[in-house]
């Protein structure tokens, strides 16, 4: 326990050496010699287009519902809210995804490629219930990002919207790893730019990448092994205030279910199917009495992209 959590602390003392070079947050964007939070520009470009459209909506709606997106429950943008007390045509008002706010989004993406050479820029997927706002986010955001993060569910809904209907209803009714790694598969293949896609469920984090990516399958299982750690420790103390609470997810065990779930991992290795990939996994840590589950997904990628970026940078610098 106590080497996990040296390698734990390695882990994230590299990963604050990380300067805007290296990695940024997403929500932020390079302009110029500033930072400009792009979240706030989005909310407000998407209220102001609805209240513009607000008026419109009755038979617009009702001709193009795939156009719209209900903003109160798949706005991809956090911090769109309306009153409580709407009324029933506020309530029944769906708002038109602003084109312009995709365009946003990828130019951003791209200028902070453009400013910062090395960066690595990682894709939270969501839950999102529009086919045709999944599709566009899939043809126009995930091109340009390098690493790709979603629970099993939404990894189905991925390949859905990419033609790949039977798996995609495997994975959603039986949730087999093995289905898992074969989605992750069918999404390296489509997108060059992916170096890594990671999923997570209750009882594993895995991650698919090529055979040629830097790291070698004991430093990605490091990365994973942090996210598990990062995970059970917001679980058990509800909050992580310090380096010192990780001793706490170091001490909660893998579970049950570990052995078998590494047995079918180990043996899909040996496919000749993934004779071109790593393949990673480590069975998550359960906590039985959770101070909080909210944001645990979230909370396992970050930890398994700044574990990925920190040693990949690490990497980077000794072969210079």
């Amino acid at each position: 326990m106590k080497k996990l959590f040296l390698i734990c602390l390695a882990i994230i003392l590299q990963a604050v050496t990380i300067t805007g070079e290296g990695v940024s947050k997403t929500t932020k964007v390079a302009k110029k010699d500033a930072l400009v939070d792009l979240s706030s520009t989005i909310s407000t470009n998407v209220k102001s287009e609805y209240r513009s459209y607000q008026a419109k909506l009755g038979d617009e709606y009702k001709q193009n519902k795939e156009n719209f997106i209900d903003i109160s429950t798949n706005l991809p943008i956090k911090g769109v809210k309306f009153r409580e007390n709407s009324t029933d045509e506020d309530i029944k008002a769906i708002a038109i995804l602003d084109e312009n706010s995709l365009k946003v989004y990828q130019e951003s993406l791209k200028l902070l490629k453009q400013n910062n050479k090395n960066i690595k820029i990682h894709l939270e997927f969501a839950s999102i219930q529009s086919k045709s706002l999944r599709k566009k986010i899939a043809d126009r955001i995930l091109p340009n990002v390098n690493c790709l993060g979603m629970d099993d569910t939404e990894i189905a809904n991925l390949v859905h919207i990419m033609g790949h209907d039977k798996l995609s209803e495997d994975i959603i009714k039986n949730s087999r790893i093995e289905d898992v790694i074969e989605a992750s598969k069918i999404l390296l293949e489509e997108y060059d730019n992916l170096e890594l896609v990671q999923t997570h469920t209750m009882y594993y984090i895995m991650c698919l990448c090529r055979k040629d990516n830097p790291l070698n399958d004991e430093e990605l299982k490091k990365t994973l092994e942090l996210a598990t750690v990062l995970a059970s420790t917001k679980a058990k103390l509800g909050n992580i205030l310090k380096i010192e609470d990780l001793r706490e997810g170091v001490r909660i065990p893998h579970n049950k279910y570990g052995d078998s779930l590494n047995s079918i991992v180990e043996n899909l290795k040996n496919n000749d199917e993934y004779q071109d990939y790593k393949i990673t996994m480590v069975p998550s840590r359960l906590v039985k009495n959770p101070k909080s589950t909210v944001g645990l997904g979230d909370t396992i990628s970050a930890g398994a992209f700044i574990g990925y970026v920190s040693l990949l940078k690490n990497k980077n610098n000794k072969n210079i």
